[in-house]
C-alpha cells in the first residue's frame, strides 16, 4: 500500500493500481471509448490541463498550504504521462 502521493514513484506500480481500479467500475466498452477519446485532439486537451484542474480543486478544498501537494501532483502526472 502506498503511504503518500511522494511514495507512488513506480509507474509499474501505479498503473496496476489504476487497472485494479478502473475494472470494478468500467465496462471494456467504457475503457475503449475513453483510449479513442484520449487519442483525439481534444482528449489531449483535457489531460493537458488534469494538473491545473486537480491543484485548483485542491486549493479550495484543502488546507491553505498546498505547495507540497501541488508540486507532488505535477510531479506524478508527468511521470504517468511518460
Amino acid at each position: 500500500m502506498i503511504n503518500g502521493i511522494g511514495d507512488a514513484t513506480d509507474k509499474q506500480t501505479l498503473a496496476q493500481a489504476y487497472i485494479k481500479a478502473a475494472k470494478t467500475y468500467y465496462t471494456q466498452a467504457e475503457v475503449d471509448a475513453q483510449i479513442d477519446f484520449h487519442h483525439m485532439e481534444t482528449g489531449q486537451s483535457i489531460l493537458a490541463k488534469q494538473p491545473q484542474i486537480i491543484a485548483a480543486f485542491l486549493k479550495q478544498s484543502l488546507p491553505d498550504d498546498t505547495s507540497d501537494t501541488e508540486a507532488q501532483l505535477v510531479s506524478f502526472y508527468r511521470r504517468c504521462r511518460k
